[in-house]
Protein backbone atom coordinates (compact mmCIF):
# COMPACT_ATOMS: atom_id res chain seq x y z
CA UNK A 1 0.00 0.00 0.00
CA UNK A 2 1.35 3.40 -0.90
CA UNK A 3 2.55 5.85 1.68
CA UNK A 4 0.51 8.87 2.58
CA UNK A 5 2.96 11.72 2.96
CA UNK A 6 2.24 14.70 0.75
CA UNK A 7 5.98 14.82 0.09
CA UNK A 8 8.96 14.14 2.31
CA UNK A 9 9.36 16.97 4.79
CA UNK A 10 12.37 18.88 3.46
CA UNK A 11 12.83 21.64 6.03
CA UNK A 12 14.71 23.93 3.63
CA UNK A 13 12.12 23.76 0.85
CA UNK A 14 9.23 24.05 3.31
CA UNK A 15 10.88 27.04 4.95
CA UNK A 16 11.43 28.70 1.56
CA UNK A 17 7.86 28.00 0.50
CA UNK A 18 6.37 29.41 3.70
CA UNK A 19 8.61 32.50 3.51
CA UNK A 20 7.75 33.13 -0.15
CA UNK A 21 4.02 32.91 0.53
CA UNK A 22 4.29 35.15 3.60
CA UNK A 23 6.23 37.75 1.58
CA UNK A 24 3.76 37.61 -1.29
CA UNK A 25 6.31 36.57 -3.89
CA UNK A 26 4.88 35.95 -7.37
CA UNK A 27 4.01 32.31 -7.96
CA UNK A 28 4.49 31.30 -4.32
CA UNK A 29 0.84 30.45 -3.66
CA UNK A 30 0.66 28.51 -6.94
CA UNK A 31 3.79 26.57 -5.94
CA UNK A 32 2.20 25.58 -2.64
CA UNK A 33 -1.02 24.48 -4.36
CA UNK A 34 0.94 22.48 -6.94
CA UNK A 35 2.91 20.73 -4.23
CA UNK A 36 -0.10 19.54 -2.23
CA UNK A 37 -3.15 19.52 -4.51
CA UNK A 38 -2.90 15.92 -5.73
CA UNK A 39 -2.27 14.65 -2.19
CA UNK A 40 -5.29 16.53 -0.82
CA UNK A 41 -7.58 15.41 -3.66
CA UNK A 42 -6.53 11.77 -3.28
CA UNK A 43 -7.00 11.79 0.48
CA UNK A 44 -10.43 13.40 0.16
CA UNK A 45 -11.56 10.95 -2.54
CA UNK A 46 -10.38 7.98 -0.50
CA UNK A 47 -11.90 9.07 2.78
CA UNK A 48 -15.17 10.38 1.37
CA UNK A 49 -15.59 7.93 -1.48
CA UNK A 50 -16.26 9.04 -5.03
CA UNK A 51 -18.59 11.96 -5.33
CA UNK A 52 -19.10 15.33 -6.98
CA UNK A 53 -18.03 17.38 -3.95
CA UNK A 54 -14.38 16.33 -3.74
CA UNK A 55 -13.20 19.38 -5.69
CA UNK A 56 -15.33 21.68 -3.51
CA UNK A 57 -13.77 20.20 -0.39
CA UNK A 58 -10.34 20.54 -2.04
CA UNK A 59 -10.92 24.28 -2.37
CA UNK A 60 -12.05 24.43 1.26
CA UNK A 61 -8.86 22.68 2.39
CA UNK A 62 -6.63 25.04 0.41
CA UNK A 63 -8.42 28.12 1.75
CA UNK A 64 -7.98 26.90 5.32
CA UNK A 65 -4.34 26.03 4.74
CA UNK A 66 -3.57 29.52 3.44
CA UNK A 67 -5.52 31.14 6.27
CA UNK A 68 -3.47 29.25 8.87
CA UNK A 69 -0.01 29.05 7.32
CA UNK A 70 1.32 31.42 9.98
CA UNK A 71 0.71 28.66 12.55
CA UNK A 72 3.06 26.16 10.90
CA UNK A 73 6.16 25.67 13.01
CA UNK A 74 8.67 24.19 12.39
CA UNK A 75 8.61 24.50 8.58
CA UNK A 76 8.97 20.75 8.01
CA UNK A 77 5.60 20.30 9.73
CA UNK A 78 3.92 21.76 6.62
CA UNK A 79 3.04 18.41 4.92
CA UNK A 80 1.54 17.04 8.13
CA UNK A 81 -0.37 20.28 8.66
CA UNK A 82 -1.91 20.03 5.18
CA UNK A 83 -2.89 16.41 5.84
CA UNK A 84 -4.44 17.33 9.18
CA UNK A 85 -6.51 20.13 7.64
CA UNK A 86 -7.65 17.74 4.89
CA UNK A 87 -8.77 15.13 7.41
CA UNK A 88 -10.62 17.77 9.42
CA UNK A 89 -12.49 18.94 6.30
CA UNK A 90 -13.29 15.32 5.37
CA UNK A 91 -14.69 14.71 8.85
CA UNK A 92 -16.89 17.82 8.55
CA UNK A 93 -18.18 16.62 5.18
CA UNK A 94 -19.04 13.19 6.60
CA UNK A 95 -20.98 14.87 9.40
CA UNK A 96 -22.77 17.13 6.93
CA UNK A 97 -23.75 14.14 4.82
CA UNK A 98 -24.92 12.26 7.87
CA UNK A 99 -27.08 15.16 9.01
CA UNK A 100 -28.58 15.48 5.55
CA UNK A 101 -28.84 11.69 5.20
CA UNK A 102 -27.23 12.17 1.83
CA UNK A 103 -24.64 9.53 0.91
CA UNK A 104 -24.43 8.88 -2.81
CA UNK A 105 -21.03 7.31 -3.42
CA UNK A 106 -21.90 5.35 -6.51
CA UNK A 107 -23.79 7.52 -8.98
CA UNK A 108 -22.30 6.64 -12.35
CA UNK A 109 -21.02 10.16 -13.00
CA UNK A 110 -19.18 10.24 -9.67
CA UNK A 111 -16.88 7.24 -9.98
CA UNK A 112 -14.02 9.18 -11.56
CA UNK A 113 -13.31 10.82 -8.22
CA UNK A 114 -11.51 7.67 -7.12
CA UNK A 115 -9.26 7.79 -10.13
CA UNK A 116 -11.15 5.71 -12.67
CA UNK A 117 -14.46 4.77 -14.22
CA UNK A 118 -16.90 2.12 -13.11
CA UNK A 119 -14.87 -0.60 -14.73
CA UNK A 120 -11.95 0.24 -12.45
CA UNK A 121 -13.84 -0.31 -9.19
CA UNK A 122 -14.08 -3.86 -7.95
CA UNK A 123 -17.19 -5.14 -6.21
CA UNK A 124 -15.07 -5.29 -3.04
CA UNK A 125 -14.54 -1.53 -3.17
CA UNK A 126 -18.19 -0.82 -3.98
CA UNK A 127 -19.39 -3.01 -1.10
CA UNK A 128 -16.82 -1.41 1.20
CA UNK A 129 -18.10 2.12 0.59
CA UNK A 130 -21.70 0.99 0.90
CA UNK A 131 -20.80 -0.51 4.29
CA UNK A 132 -19.04 2.70 5.32
CA UNK A 133 -22.24 4.66 4.68
CA UNK A 134 -23.84 2.61 7.48
CA UNK A 135 -21.25 3.09 10.24
CA UNK A 136 -20.36 6.11 12.36
CA UNK A 137 -18.33 8.98 10.92
CA UNK A 138 -15.45 8.08 13.25
CA UNK A 139 -15.44 4.46 12.09
CA UNK A 140 -15.63 5.57 8.46
CA UNK A 141 -12.66 7.90 8.86
CA UNK A 142 -10.48 5.51 10.87
CA UNK A 143 -11.00 2.58 8.51
CA UNK A 144 -10.36 4.60 5.36
CA UNK A 145 -7.26 6.30 6.76
CA UNK A 146 -5.85 2.94 7.83
CA UNK A 147 -6.89 0.60 5.04
CA UNK A 148 -7.46 2.82 2.01
CA UNK A 149 -4.95 5.61 2.53
CA UNK A 150 -2.49 3.25 4.25
CA UNK A 151 -1.59 5.46 7.19
CA UNK A 152 0.26 3.95 10.11
CA UNK A 153 -1.42 3.96 13.51
CA UNK A 154 1.03 6.63 14.63
CA UNK A 155 0.17 8.87 11.68
CA UNK A 156 -3.55 8.51 12.38
CA UNK A 157 -3.00 9.39 16.04
CA UNK A 158 -0.97 12.45 15.08
CA UNK A 159 -3.39 13.73 12.44
CA UNK A 160 -6.46 13.19 14.61
CA UNK A 161 -4.72 14.53 17.73
CA UNK A 162 -5.56 11.45 19.81
CA UNK A 163 -3.42 8.88 21.59
CA UNK A 164 -2.09 5.76 19.91
CA UNK A 165 -3.97 3.61 22.42
CA UNK A 166 -7.22 5.37 21.50
CA UNK A 167 -6.57 4.81 17.80
CA UNK A 168 -5.95 1.10 18.37
CA UNK A 169 -9.07 0.68 20.49
CA UNK A 170 -11.38 2.67 18.23
CA UNK A 171 -9.97 1.21 15.02
CA UNK A 172 -10.58 -2.34 16.23
CA UNK A 173 -14.20 -1.45 16.93
CA UNK A 174 -14.51 0.40 13.61
CA UNK A 175 -13.14 -2.58 11.65
CA UNK A 176 -15.58 -4.85 13.43
CA UNK A 177 -18.48 -2.55 12.58
CA UNK A 178 -17.54 -2.42 8.90
CA UNK A 179 -17.07 -6.18 8.70
CA UNK A 180 -20.47 -6.68 10.29
CA UNK A 181 -22.06 -4.44 7.65
CA UNK A 182 -20.20 -6.39 4.96
CA UNK A 183 -21.48 -9.67 6.42
CA UNK A 184 -17.93 -10.92 6.94
CA UNK A 185 -16.99 -13.02 9.96
CA UNK A 186 -13.53 -14.21 8.91
CA UNK A 187 -11.27 -11.15 9.01
CA UNK A 188 -8.90 -12.73 6.50
CA UNK A 189 -11.56 -12.22 3.82
CA UNK A 190 -11.90 -8.48 4.48
CA UNK A 191 -11.34 -6.32 1.38
CA UNK A 192 -8.22 -4.73 2.91
CA UNK A 193 -6.68 -8.14 3.58
CA UNK A 194 -7.19 -9.06 -0.09
CA UNK A 195 -5.53 -5.87 -1.31
CA UNK A 196 -8.71 -4.45 -2.81
CA UNK A 197 -7.43 -0.89 -2.50
CA UNK A 198 -3.93 -1.29 -3.86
Amino acid sequence: METTSAQPADSASCRDLLRDVAEGRPGAERALVDRFKSHVRRLLARTLGPGPDVDDRLQEVLMRVFARLHRVEPPEALPGFVTQVTIFVAREELRRRRRARWLSFFASDDLAAMGGGAEDLSEDVRAFYRALSKVSDEAHLLVTLRHVEGMSLGEIAEHLSISLATVKRHLARAESDVLEKLGIEDTSTAPWMRGAFR
